[in-house]
């Protein structure tokens, strides 16, 4: 609803350099000093942008601010107030669009790969007429026949038709909307707006919850990779499984309430854009071959295979180690069939408690 563009494009440069640097041998080209400096100067301005995200977060959970609120506010083109959420993510945009001029070329360019995808997916699927669209986000939903559904045309700016169905529940105190695509009817994203009172079920019971919202809606053979709680809500990534073998760029996130166990949130586009068969899904090297890839200080807790994309944007077969050091805990990727290191990723630890303050 709050275009953030220029923060994607911000992002996407950043990992893109940051990448390039990585893989390279350095020791035949090490940093040079201008490379060097412009990772502080990223360090520093992610650092920035990562507080001030922080503090939307937390104006919005003490404010107890909806997002029908935020998107009511930008249907009737209200000016934004200093401290709004519309104001506060406008002004992280604008930043990150300085730090890209300051950064970058004027011809540096961002793509939405997911989209590009799903397109590419769509083709050929027979278009859903609106009714059947209202009819499809219902049954999605778990929702009875007559509950009323309200359909607009999915707003500028992807490279797809779409409808955008807001439903209000029959007892009045929560709303739904839904992205749905126009050719296929596939359910891209759901969130449900009220207010989450305190918590009553655990995350595990929740987790078990968002399992069977997948499975009743046809999404099956999927495992729990990550489930944390946020305030009353529970957060859970689950990925699809071929051989065992964890699917990661087909990837589902879903949100549900702790209050009452309902799935507020859910986004798929990734798993529409990305499930299909997988062949040649059997490792060059063992995984003892691929354990002795890791630090020797890593102590391997825990290990899978797993498709992921690599900053190249290429799909590779890896294994996926969770090992702990000094403390923390790593997920490290290492590419099943040559033994390269694709990535790293430090498992979230506790964050502080930032305070609300005006940005």
């Amino acid at each position: 609803m709050i275009p953030v563009n220029e923060t994607g494009e911000y992002l996407a440069n950043v990992a893109e350099f940051t990448y390039e640097t990585a893989i390279r041998d350095r020791n035949d080209e090490p940093l040079t000093d201008e490379e060097y400096e412009k990772l502080e100067h990223f360090y520093e301005q992610a650092g920035e942008m990562k507080h001030d995200l922080r503090t939307v977060q937390a104006q919005a959970l003490s404010n107890d601010i909806r997002w029908s609120d935020v998107e009511d506010d930008l249907i009737n083109e209200r000016e934004p107030a200093e401290g709004t959420m519309v104001h506060s993510l406008k002004t992280i945009d604008n930043k990150a669009k300085g730090f890209s001029e300051n950064n970058w070329n004027d011809d540096s360019q961002f793509e939405k790969d997911v989209n590009k995808r799903l397109v590419k997916t769509l083709k050929g699927k027979q278009e859903v007429s609106e009714e059947d669209a209202k009819d499809r986000a219902r049954a999605f939903l778990g929702l009875p026949e007559n509950t009323d559904a309200n359909v607009e045309p999915l707003g500028e700016g992807v490279p797809y038709e779409g409808y955008q169905i807001t439903i209000e529940d029959p007892d009045g105190e929560r709303n739904y909307m839904i992205d749905m695509t126009k050719k296929g009817g596939l359910p891209l994203w759901m969130m449900q707006s009220r207010t989450i009172t305190e918590p009553k079920i655990s995350l595990n019971e929740a987790s078990e919850i968002a399992k069977e919202f997948l499975e009743d809606n046809g999404i099956e053979n999927v495992q729990l990779v990550d489930g944390k709680q946020y305030d009353t809500m529970g957060v859970f990534e689950f990925v699809p499984l071929a051989d065992d073998v964890r699917l990661y760029p087909d990837g589902l996130l879903l949100e549900v309430a702790l209050d009452d166990g309902d799935v507020i949130g859910f986004k798929g586009s990734n798993y529409f854009a990305n499930h299909r068969e997988r062949h040649d899904l059997s490792p060059d090297l063992t995984l003892e071959e691929a354990l002795d890839e890791i630090h020797p200080n890593v102590q391997s807790r825990e290990e899978h295979l797993a498709v992921i994309e690599n900053q190249s944007g290429e799909e590779v077969l890896v294994y996926e180690i969770y090992g702990t050091m000094n403390n923390d805990t790593y997920r490290v990727y290492i590419n099943a069939n040559n033994g390269f290191e694709e990535d790293v990723k430090r498992m979230q630890a506790a964050e502080p408690v930032y305070d609300v303050d005006v940005m």
